[in-house]
């Protein structure tokens, strides 16, 4: 239950963005009629229903097939641009239109237009934000140490570390506030990465810049940073990251931001947490 809970709530964006697109675009579709539903006026009924209509339909798509969520606020902004044109030149509504299934043939080619247009990474080398930040809190039951053991990259402790994606992790020559980490993925694709520590405080905090081997570089940057803290609350431990990345693509910050993209990160790590058993490090 309480896993579901999170995941609605790392929607919470998507289904107020859809909500708020689809409850106008119901609105301005039914502007013009003057009829009652139990003495509300048909467009604010229209408005309400869309918009809690498709907010629900929303919810269900990103739960159970959560690889489409991202076409929910695409569907959302092409309905409300739709209702617009439609409002102007009327002959292209379902009610007007000659043939309503060219009508929407027509719509699904523009929300994948859109969706491109918006999502698309044809962008990145001519929008990008000086500095993108993402951040999340979440709260665990667990045990402020057996989380450290759960998020702290320690390559004396990987068995307990909570990314499953880990393949290799060690120190670089020796040095303890230097790790590589190799991480593989589903698709068999690698990655890997240099961290470097500049802040470690054991049991409650640490910060690591860090590198990904072989990516595009891009001139004039500073290193990404990734910053953690457990905060105790309560009979709970609250969890706090931190992403810092420069000269980040304009689109990945508004999908990153939509998607909730750190808590989900969060909410992952957390839930492998809340499902192992934790053996005490053996350190040489």
């Amino acid at each position: 239950m309480k896993s579901l809970q999170r995941r609605i709530f790392r929607e919470r964006r998507r289904l107020i963005i859809v909500a708020v697109l689809c409850a106008l675009a119901g609105y301005i579709m039914f502007l013009n009629d003057t009829r009652h539903v139990m003495a509300f006026p048909m467009p604010t009924v229209a408005s309400v229903a869309f918009g809690v209509g498709f907010s629900l339909v929303a919810l269900v798509v990103c739960l159970i097939q959560p690889s489409f969520r991202f076409a929910a606020e695409i569907l959302g902004l092409t309905l409300f641009l739709y209702a617009l044109i439609s409002a102007y030149v009327p002959s292209i509504s379902l009610e007007s239109a000659p043939i309503p299934v060219l009508i929407m043939i027509m719509f699904m080619i523009a929300a994948q237009t859109l969706y491109h247009l918006i999502y698309g990474s044809w962008s990145d080398k001519f929008m990008r934000q000086k500095l993108h930040v993402d951040r999340a809190t979440a709260l665990s039951a667990l045990d402020r140490q057996d989380l450290w053991l759960n998020f702290y990259p320690d390559p004396r402790n990987v068995e307990n570390y909570f990314d499953q994606t880990v393949e290799e992790m060690g120190f670089v020559d020796d040095e303890r506030d230097m790790i590589h980490i190799v991480n593989r993925f589903r698709d068999g694709l690698f990655r890997e990465v240099v961290a470097q520590f500049d802040q470690v405080k054991p049991g409650w905090s640490f910060r690591y810049e860090y590198e990904v081997l072989g990516a595009e570089e891009i001139a004039n940057t500073q290193t990404p940073s990734y910053t953690l803290v457990l905060e105790p609350r309560g009979d709970d431990t609250a969890i706090h990251v931190r992403w810092e990345r420069h000269n980040y693509p304009t689109r990945k910050a508004m999908m990153h931001w939509i998607d909730d993209w750190a808590g989900r990160r969060v909410d992952c790590a957390i839930a492998v947490a809340e499902t192992r058993e934790y053996t005490d490090p053996v350190y040489a």
